[in-house]
């Protein structure tokens, strides 16, 4: 172990490991935290660490952007919220006594993320008492208070919640049984990362996601746990994480299998665990993304390293997700059915009419008015050119269709609701129309647009909405500038097509 005083300020750079220490053996704990902890613009004056990482890297980290010329007004965080700047800015220490190295990184303001590489053979017992939460817990106060490591005051605390919703109880997964050898990689999770609402599933996956790159964990012998949440996944897919587990699981279903002793359990002993938690509401850091997407974000240029991870997000959960649809035979250039013909402009109407209550829906003397306009709307436009589907996403759409159908949509608009959270599987170029509260819309989806490079329009901004609300429900809203918004978008996205640009199946 290696530490290093560098400059007036005796900025440490802490060095795990030599580079000739047994790399391929070593068992791996990873956590994300996101207790409350105040948003810390110091990030952005750290001096970058340069650590021998314990893991073997099969592919390099992406390289930093060459000659890129940062605008004088794009914020410091547009650099620093990218997988290199994260991974160059944590902290790290060694457990002797468990044989173990640790390594946290802060993500974003109130998100944290646990390294543990151990050599393998102890006990679980021993395990929890030096790297269980409690034995973490108590390691990082003595470094902070100490200020024995840089960057130590930038890193989020550890919380005591264990309680699957918003953190897993990843003590259960430390430690080996005798004469075991660490194998495979376990991704630890909390329920939010196999739910029916695909903004919380999101935010909890891309959580995960980001620390996977940071670490360059090798995802091909992966389990995903505890097993009512992940491995083996459901297919057909019932839920988000069910289409696009090859971001973690590599191997298709029919190979997705996990190792079980005699007893039929999953067995211990990983070489590898991930895990995301928060000491707050829900896990992952988009949560503190889209909330600051018009304030600290704002600046951040399509090519700033902070839009290219949202995007290379977008771009690997596509395509995990054509790998699960092709599986199953959904192939992208398959038909919809009932009769439904696409065409170069798709508009697609995120409905909420099946939803019970008429939470963020019409009113019952309202509906007749704003769905007849639509549909009237739909049938007089150029059926050569342009199409449209009501879409209504409940229990009874099998969630692979829910994904199939929403790759063909260029224009997606509908009131505030998960079903937004769907744009994630559009093509670049699409426009996104929600009608949010009698004022604004939440951040979610405009940041979501901005991610992964749609038009996003906000219709409780626009003059002349007209929209009351009684609690969560529609009174009124302005039909007559809801159809010019959606000629609009329809006009703009048939500029981009040929004329002879026609799909028909």
């Amino acid at each position: 172990m290696v530490l290093m005083l560098i400059g007036p300020n005796y900025w440490k750079m802490h060095q795990l490991t030599r580079s000739n220490q047994c790399r391929c053996n070593k068992a791996l704990v990873l956590l994300l935290v996101a207790p409350s902890f105040m948003y810390n613009t110091a990030r952005s004056l750290m001096l970058a660490q340069s650590v021998d990482h314990p893991l073997q890297l099969d592919t390099p980290l992406p390289p930093k952007p060459k000659n890129r010329t940062v605008p004088a007004n794009e914020s410091a965080e547009c650099t620093n919220q990218s997988p290199e700047w994260i991974r160059s800015s944590g902290i790290h220490w060694t457990v002797d006594a468990a044989r173990a190295n640790v390594s946290m990184y802060a993500l974003l303001t109130n998100t944290l993320g646990v390294h543990i590489s151990s050599s393998g053979g102890i006990s679980p017992e021993e395990m929890k008492m030096h790297l269980g939460r409690n034995g973490l817990i108590a390691e990082q106060e003595k470094i902070m208070m100490s200020n024995s490591l840089a960057n130590a005051h930038i890193i989020p605390k550890m919380t005591t919640k264990r309680d699957n919703r918003s953190a897993p109880d990843y003590d259960n997964y430390l430690g080996c049984a005798p004469g075991c050898t660490p194998d495979g990689v376990a991704l630890v999770v909390v329920q939010n990362f196999y739910c029916a609402n695909i903004w919380h599933a999101l935010a909890n996956i891309q959580g995960i996601w980001m620390l996977l790159k940071i670490v360059h964990a090798n995802t091909d012998n992966t389990v995903v746990l505890p097993r009512e949440y992940g491995s083996p996944f459901a297919s057909p897919p019932r839920y988000f994480a069910d289409a696009i587990y090859p971001l973690f699981v590599r191997q298709l279903n029919g190979v997705n299998k996990i190792r079980r002793d005699m007893e039929g359990t999953v067995p211990n002993c990983f070489k590898q665990i991930l895990f995301i938690e928060t000491g707050g509401y829900r896990p992952g850091p988009l949560w503190g993304y889209q909330a600051l997407h018009d304030t600290v974000f704002a600046s951040c240029g399509r090519d700033s390293p902070y839009t290219r991870m949202q995007t290379d997000f977008r771009n690997e959960v596509q395509t995990a997700a054509n790998q699960v649809l092709d599986s199953l035979g959904l192939h992208f250039n398959a038909s919809l059915p009932n009769g439904i013909v696409i065409r170069p402009v798709h508009v697609c109407y995120m409905s909420r009419r099946l939803r019970g209550g008429r939470r963020r829906y019409f009113s019952r003397s309202l509906e007749p008015i704003i769905e007849g306009s639509i549909d009237s709307w739909a049938r007089r436009q150029n059926s050569d050119k342009v199409s449209f589907h009501r879409l209504e996403f409940d229990e009874s759409v099998p969630f692979e269709m829910q994904v199939h159908w929403m790759r063909w949509c260029t224009v997606l608009f509908g009131p505030h609701g998960a079903g937004l959270g769907h744009e994630i599987w559009m093509k670049e170029g699409g426009y996104i129309v929600e009608f949010g509260d009698a004022s604004k819309c939440q951040p979610y989806y405009g940041a979501m647009a901005s991610w992964y490079g749609h038009h996003y329009i906000c219709f409780s901004k626009l003059k002349g909405h007209g929209i009351s609300m009684s609690k969560d429900t529609y009174d009124a809203l302005n039909e007559t500038l809801l159809l010019d918004v959606l000629d609009s978008v329809v006009s703009k996205q048939l500029a981009r097509f040929a004329p002879s640009d026609v799909f028909i199946y």
